[in-house]
């Protein structure tokens, strides 16, 4: 089954832009949207077919999950928490499907609003210190917070905002648990270091006992 084999075109139904709705789909490039497309579209397709909401197939955070991994091969994808091993097979061949995408077939970005170029280097920052976080505490990162959230964060502070109550860090368990170290590190309480370049969490951290 072909499940993307033209580009897409202005006009197209709402429903087919789903996929961007997806937490985490605005950090991915453009190759690994058409993944995330892709993966998302299989998904629709087989909960109409075994009549099931597709967040009971695969949930959103496996797609994105998906779609930003560098997998390998199919053994990989059965490596994934949370995927039933039984659709390995089929979400392989959407994700190489979409892979072998000539360039103008890819989606495009969304539009993003133009930030001071320093705005962009310290979420950078910021953003992999949260995957660092995430990793030591054995939770998904794009489950934590998206690209946009930690942009809203470095933007606010940038002009002297309230933290933005857009941001999902704001909110709930991300508030409690991993806000204080994002907002540490964004107020300068808190440097870090590379402390090993082989490790899944490379940085040391150094508070400078200053208070919040």
């Amino acid at each position: 089954m072909t499940l993307l084999s033209t580009p897409e075109e202005p006009g197209q139904p709402a429903a087919s832009e789903k996929w961007r709705k997806l937490r985490g789909a605005g950090s991915l490039d453009r190759r690994r949207l058409a993944i995330l497309r892709a993966l998302h579209q299989w998904r629709e397709e087989e909960a109409t077919r075994v009549n099931r909401p597709p967040r009971t197939v695969v949930r959103d955070d496996l797609l994105v999950e998906m779609a930003r991994r560098h997998l390998k091969s199919v053994n990989d994808l059965r490596t994934v928490r949370g995927l039933a091993h039984r659709y390995a097979g089929s979400l392989w061949n959407a994700i190489e499907e979409a892979r072998g995408l000539a360039a103008d077939q890819l989606p495009t970005p969304a539009e993003r609003e133009q930030d001071p170029v320093q705005v962009g280097l310290i979420a950078n920052v910021v953003g992999a210190a949260l995957v660092d976080f995430c990793n030591r505490q054995q939770v998904a990162p794009n489950l934590a917070a998206t690209g946009q959230d930690i942009k809203l964060l470095v933007r606010a502070k940038f002009e002297g905002e309230p933290m933005p109550e857009k941001s999902a860090l704001t909110r709930g368990w991300r508030a409690e648990h991993i806000l204080p170290h994002v907002q540490a590190i964004l107020d300068g309480r808190r440097s870090l270091a590379i402390a090993d370049v082989r490790s899944e969490t490379p940085f040391r951290y150094q508070d400078d006992g200053k208070s919040p």
